[in-house]
């Protein structure tokens, strides 16, 4: 634009002077000195080459700038504050907020997980898809995810892990602790304990429950295990864990790494719902002298009751455990369906240790 804006004698070489101000104007100078053009044009080339070149550095120092301060990411930032999404959010947790004040903490959790759909909604758009996990714009939905948590401690609830914004928690937790590397430590434990080397096994499996202990409490949302991937990896530990020490004839230490998670998942977990409800039918038509009805019942209890207890391992060794108190009574129950059936116990019981 510059050059064109020269005079009709600088116009006649205003192509070869764009293809030689990129090198500068004493290049430029040089270039232009046996040239059949007046003394005063190609001063005024000089001048104009010049120009440009403080121009550019300018744009250099300009560009510098804009990545020391974050510029790009700011500029962004105010995009995203404006768009019709962000203030759907806001209103939504304004309402959210407002439900949890007025008393009703189930309607806000619902508010609230309407609020964080909004805020995804925003970010898979592609021209915010690139914001700094370290931006201001993250870090005030990353406090968005640790308000909901007071919500749901005040229901008595965790994540379902079906909720919003789990890329952006996952983000944020490889920031903070990174679980790749214990992932790949349990996958190699694993490996060691189908081998029969358990020595190793109980210091590898230590480790990383600990580790996954460290995990669970960087951040108060992933203390109510929003990543369900994550969350059954940390189950899985602690029961080869718990596997381990039965092997080694060794007692659980005190205090179990990732103790509390465990006993916080097994209360939400509704698969015990099921075989509790299977178990109450038997007693029911035990009551009722039916006792091969009830034999059914307790059968198919038992059958519900066989991956929990391969998943929390933990159960038949704590007998303050309610999980514990209602095996033992489903024991009791089945033993009383087979005496009134004449029938006996057979020797291989799966619940042969809660009889005791």
């Amino acid at each position: 634009d510059i050059v064109t804006k020269a005079d009709g004698a600088v116009g006649q070489v205003g192509g070869r002077a764009v293809g030689m101000v990129a090198t500068g104007p004493k290049v430029l100078a040089q270039e232009i000195q046996g040239l059949d053009v007046p003394r005063e044009a190609k001063g005024r080339a000089r001048d104009i080459a010049e120009e440009i070149d403080k121009t550019k550095q300018k744009t250099r120092h300009s560009d510098l700038y804009r990545d020391i301060l974050n510029y790009d990411y700011r500029f962004r930032e105010v995009a995203v504050e404006r768009t019709q999404e962000a203030d759907d959010a806001r209103k939504k947790r304004y309402f959210a907020r407002k439900a949890y004040y007025d008393g009703d903490p189930r309607a806000a959790r619902d508010g609230w997980v309407d609020a964080m759909q909004s805020w995804q909604d925003l970010l898979n758009k592609e021209e915010f898809a690139d914001i700094s996990i370290d931006s201001q714009f993250i870090r005030e939905i990353i406090e968005i995810v640790d308000k909901f948590v007071i919500i749901l401690d005040n229901i008595n609830e965790i994540f379902t892990g079906k909720e919003p914004l789990q890329g952006l928690i996952r983000n944020k937790l490889k920031q903070d602790s990174d679980p790749d590397e214990v992932l790949a430590a349990l996958d190699y434990a694993k490996g060691t304990f189908e081998k029969g080397d358990y020595a190793k096994c109980e210091e590898y499996f230590s480790r990383i429950c600990n580790r996954f202990e460290g995990i669970n409490f960087s951040t108060e949302f992933m203390k109510l295990a929003p990543l369900p991937d994550l969350r059954d990896k940390a189950l899985e530990a602690n029961a080869y864990y718990i596997r381990t020490l039965r092997k080694l004839d060794k007692p659980l230490p005190e205090p179990l790494p990732l103790r509390s998670y465990v006993e916080l998942m097994m209360k939400h977990d509704e698969a015990f719902a099921a075989a509790v409800n299977s178990a109450q039918t038997g007693f029911q038509l035990l009551h009722e002298s039916k006792a091969a009805e009830a034999q059914a019942a307790f059968d198919k209890s038992i059958e519900l009751w066989k991956p929990l207890l391969d998943k929390y391992p933990l159960i038949p060794l704590d007998s303050t455990l309610q999980n514990y108190a209602e095996l033992k009574l489903l024991a009791a129950g089945y033993v009383k369906a087979l005496q009134d059936q004449k029938k006996e116990l057979p020797k291989d019981f799966i619940l042969n240790e809660f009889m005791k």
